[in-house]
């Protein structure tokens, strides 16, 4: 009798059923970069934890109900990345283990049981300006942050900034005006891009925002990367391979960060006794993919680019092929092969060029007369300029005036 009831117990346990911990995460996967990181959460639990994990419908949402919902559940975990609106004072003072991946100042307040898991946002941009340096001397070199106010982008800009100003270079970053809105915000980049020395080279906080600078210079009539080079961050094939021209791109470790933060939020859990203080943590960003928007400047593109800059702003002055020449300081030989080289005509060409374009300019915007906008560009007379229009637009000064008013 004793032996059957001894079996029937044994039956009974072996039938109870023993559920994995579960566990919370609160991440948008709308980024490519955030579905690397549950991707990396997903590895480590394969490998080292039997969970169940529980994402949060987007916007991530965790309100009072919800967390005392998740203590009574005995979850045993909460991972919380991207959040919509979040009851903080309600999570500080809850005891379930906790990953913030969000570097949430609200969160400073809770002590124990946390660990805060970040990206080196100082190593990311370090990484970004190294490149940029990287790749041939630049008049410039600059920074430009997303509309929203975010620490990250913060830390990027002031490590990126750090780095260019130990060699001695120049740096400008892009300030967002008060009364800046989606709709006026590329124009105003648009027009801080264009008053840059050229060539410069920028790194910009995201993907996202450095497809926003590329738009911006093809509205300025800027080349990416001749005139301006264009650096993001994440590596999102969505920006990134989409651009023209393609991006490169700074690779924080996304898959890491989620690797590692499923680790130590693992070890909280299996923890006796609750951990008495904040553990931080920080992952190293992966590298720079370098793609077509940060091609390296040659010695020729270089030399020509100062050529073509002084020359449009100057050329309105009557210079001649001789002073460009002494501005370079090179032989007069170099500088004309290497200008035919890359612009693929004369420096005397391109000077001619920016006088007629600013004489076109002088005509649609003025009522001078023919000599004296001849006079004032530098030609030798109002006839040599007429001739030269002519034979460059295949009409004269007075009937291209009368047809552009």
């Amino acid at each position: 009798m004793k032996q059957a009831k001894s079996r029937s117990h044994a039956k009974r346990r072996t039938a109870e059923v023993i559920h994995p911990p579960k566990v919370l995460v609160s991440v948008s996967l709308a980024h490519a970069s955030w579905r690397d990181f549950l991707s990396g959460i997903l590895n480590y639990v394969e490998k080292h934890a039997d969970w169940d994990i529980r994402i949060l419908h987007e916007p991530g949402n965790l309100n009072a109900r919800q967390i005392d919902d998740a203590e009574r559940d005995g979850y045993a975990g909460i991972i919380l990345a991207t959040p919509g609106s979040i009851d903080f004072d309600h999570l500080c003072r809850s005891t379930i283990p906790l990953a913030d991946c969000g570097g949430w100042p609200e969160l400073r307040r809770r002590k124990k049981n946390i660990v805060c898991m970040l990206l080196d946002n100082a190593a990311i941009g370090a990484a970004g300006a190294k490149h940029l340096l990287g790749r041939g001397r630049c008049s410039c070199y600059g920074f430009v942050r997303s509309r929203f106010d975010m620490d990250w982008s913060d830390e990027r800009q002031t490590a990126f900034a750090e780095t260019i100003q130990a060699t001695g270079e120049r740096v400008l970053c892009y300030e967002l005006s008060h009364e800046a809105t989606a709709g006026t915000d590329i124009g105003e980049l648009r027009d801080w891009l264009v008053s840059l020395p050229k060539p410069a080279a920028i790194m910009a906080d995201c993907d996202r925002r450095a497809a926003q600078v590329v738009a911006a210079c093809s509205d300025g009539g800027l080349d990416v990367p001749r005139d301006v080079a264009v650096l993001g961050v994440d590596d999102d094939a969505f920006y990134a391979l989409h651009s023209r021209p393609p991006l490169s791109s700074v690779v924080p470790n996304h898959v890491g960060l989620g690797y590692r933060t499923a680790m130590e939020l693992d070890r909280l859990i299996k923890a006796k006794k609750a951990s008495p203080a904040p553990r931080h943590v920080s992952i190293q960003p992966k590298g720079v993919v370098a793609r077509e928007s940060t091609r390296p400047i040659s010695s020729s593109s270089a030399l020509a680019r100062r050529t073509a800059t002084f020359i449009r702003a100057n050329a309105a002055r009557g210079i001649k092929v001789g002073d460009v020449v002494r501005h370079l300081g090179c032989s007069r030989r170099i500088a004309e092969l290497r200008f035919q080289q890359v612009e693929k005509r004369t420096i005397a060409d391109f000077i001619s060029e920016c006088r007629l374009k600013e004489v076109c300019h002088r005509l649609r915007t003025t009522d001078a007369t023919v000599a004296t906008i001849a006079r004032e560009c530098g030609f030798k007379s109002a006839a040599h300029l007429s001739n030269l229009f002519k034979k460059r637009f295949g009409q004269s000064i007075t009937d291209w005036r009368c047809d552009t008013h």
